[in-house]
């Protein structure tokens, strides 16, 4: 079982780093431990199967609540890191910019995990 603590420690590991762009290795393994993490805990909290890999997760019809906000903010961070993530991605302002944007997100799906009760929704 995740725990919101967990989740949420795995996204501060994230935030530590960004501001070193040296780190680029940890940090693109750090955001994909992050977002798998806060999406098992949501898959969890919702009943349905948790991903494997951190991959785009559809949301089962009908899911409402902070569950369902932590998965759409995991899908978007999945897309928004797809790029950032590539061993070949350059360490350029075009970089930085996209970690800002990532960083917005992050503070989305930390709220949302804050939110969520615990154990099954």
């Amino acid at each position: 079982m995740h725990s919101k603590a967990d989740c949420l420690s795995l996204i501060a590991k994230v935030r530590s780093n960004v501001a070193e762009p040296e780190s680029a290795y940890l940090l693109r393994t750090r955001i994909k431990r992050s977002i798998l993490s806060a999406a098992r805990l949501a898959a969890e909290q919702l009943g349905t199967e948790a991903p494997i890999l951190p991959e785009a997760i559809d949301s089962p019809i009908g899911t409402a609540g902070k569950p369902g906000t932590v998965l759409a903010s995991c899908n978007r961070l999945i897309v928004q890191t797809r790029e950032l993530c590539q061993p070949s991605e350059a360490l350029d302002s075009r970089w930085r910019q996209g970690w800002h944007e990532v960083l917005e997100e992050l503070g989305t799906l930390e709220r949302a995990l804050a939110e969520m009760p615990s154990g099954r929704a």
